[in-house]
């Protein structure tokens, strides 16, 4: 999409537009054709280099992608207990182990269960559900 041979249709039809009139120039107030197709060129050509990658060249060593992967790869190699906290917060699961009555440790190296005493009090348990049958 970005190269010439994606904008060669355009600029033909643009090509036959222009030659087979003669268009005026126009006033600052009113500009004519001619003058609205030369800014239309402009805007075309300035678009079109927002879209050619080589326009904003990255050095080898500063390409944020890689920044990004690296240190998406070096968190995952070890889980922090933090981060298996948060996760088991955002899921669910710590509210779930709360309520059966195990205590949560979590310090920078773990996130563990211990306990298993009676269940936190006012909580109902969960039920497994019967599947229905559904008549369609």
């Amino acid at each position: 999409m970005t190269g010439d041979a994606a904008m060669a249709p355009l600029k033909n039809v643009l090509g036959k537009v222009k030659s087979g009139f003669d268009f005026d120039e126009g006033t600052e107030e009113e500009p004519g054709l001619k003058k609205s197709l030369r800014s239309f060129d402009t805007e075309l050509a300035r678009i079109k280099g927002f879209l050619n990658k080589n326009d904003y060249p990255v050095h080898k060593d500063v390409n944020n992608l890689y920044f990004i992967y690296n240190a998406h790869n070096k968190m995952l190699q070890k889980p922090w207990g933090f981060i298996l906290n948060t996760i088991d917060k955002e899921t669910g699961y710590f509210d779930f182990m709360q309520n059966a009555g195990y205590t949560n440790i979590c310090n920078l190296d773990q996130n563990e269960y211990q306990g298993g005493g009676p269940a936190a009090g006012n909580v109902q348990p969960a039920k497994v559900l019967e599947e229905e049958e559904q008549n369609t």
